[in-house]
């Protein structure tokens, strides 16, 4: 019997899973993260052969320091996932942990924005004049490394944590298991051989042309494929145009550049695939989302809608109850446009 990886049950168990009141508001990618981070020390606190490889292949420690005692301490502060500091010299190292979300802009090195005011670089001077080398750990390495003002500035990927030559054992395994599933291509993948996809070559294309026909109207945007603790996703974004929607945005409470997505779910628990739509709303229009979410279930019969993390509302069905996808798509996307932004003068009549 196959049990699910153990890491990846205690954070769907946590309250990093969870819309508490501390994290309602804050995206479920930078939830991850954190767990990411604490489950990276926790696992280097059992596990010396990891740990030296970590600090040797991500934090930059020197080799001739390895054998000196560390501190490891997770969001130390908002410019350092995780504080790295060497007990025998007093240097430390700041590690910058990406699941899922592209490093933002002062969190770059080599841009303007790195060592300005809010600045991750001037920040990390600030609070940690100690430190010796600044990694960002991501899935690719967006910055070219580089030296200034005593700092080292580090792009790593992922793929550091495989060891080399070296058997996993069960709790690097679990933990390496566990955030391939959170969307960690390099890690999900790392044990597969022989892989074979140019059979599904055409379907990939096919899905690209019926989502980007539905999406005419929009921006046009690239294929999203992505995979987070429960899903693999296959779909697009939308992206309206200037003014476009312009109703809906004031109802979601946002100007962000996308106010949704579009595409397939593959449950991870199932393996069923289901079509879906989602609305992106801004955490404290929390109120509007639940009456979209009323007005959408009373009119959208057969279709699941709920409300997913602090932000999206979500309208799905099993792909196995849908004869013509393209249909499905079409009259559905147009339907969640025309109507959720309906449920705000109904609301007011109330």
């Amino acid at each position: 019997m196959k049990v699910d990886s153990s890491f990846l049950r205690l954070f769907r168990q946590s309250r990093y899973a969870r819309d508490t009141e501390a994290e309602k508001g804050q995206p479920r990618q930078n939830r991850r993260e954190l767990f990411a981070v604490a489950a990276v020390a926790f696992v280097a606190k059992y596990n010396e052969r990891f740990a030296r490889n970590f600090l040797l292949r991500v934090a930059g420690v020197p080799e001739i320091d390895l054998d000196h005692e560390f501190i490891w301490e997770p969001q130390k502060a908002f410019c350092a996932d995780l504080l790295i500091t060497d007990c025998n010299s007093g240097n430390q190292y700041v590690v910058e942990f990406k699941v899922g979300a592209p490093l933002m802009g002062k969190q770059r090195s080599g841009g303007a924005a790195f060592d300005n005011k809010g600045g991750y670089g001037r920040a990390i001077k600030t609070q940690f004049p100690n430190t010796r080398v600044y990694t960002a750990l991501a899935q690719q390495r967006d910055f070219d490394d580089s030296i200034k003002d005593g700092l080292e500035r580090r792009a790593r990927t992922w793929k550091e944590l495989i060891p080399a030559n070296e058997k996993e054992g069960q709790l690097l395994e679990d933990l390496l298991d566990s955030l391939g599933e959170f969307g960690i291509s390099v890690l999900r993948l790392r044990k597969i051989k022989n892989m074979k996809n140019a059979n599904y070559a055409t379907i990939t294309v096919n899905i690209h042309d019926l989502l980007r026909s539905i999406l005419a109207e929009f921006r046009e945007v690239p294929l999203d494929v992505d995979s987070n603790e429960a899903y693999n996703l296959v779909g697009m974004n939308l992206a309206p145009r200037a003014k476009q929607h312009s109703d809906l945005r004031k109802w979601l409470g946002h100007n962000w550049t996308d106010i949704g997505w579009i595409g397939y779910l593959l449950s991870k628990a199932n393996r069923k695939a289901e079509l879906s739509v989602w609305l992106y709303f801004e955490a404290r229009h929390a109120q509007q989302r639940e009456a979209s979410i009323q007005v959408l279930k009373r009119k959208l019969r057969g279709k699941t809608v709920k409300p997913s993390g602090a932000n999206d509302l979500i309208v799905s069905e099993a792909a196995d109850r849908v004869a013509n996808e393209k249909e499905w798509f079409t009259e559905t996307l147009e339907f969640v446009l025309k109507n959720s932004v309906a449920t705000l003068s109904r609301t007011k009549k109330r």
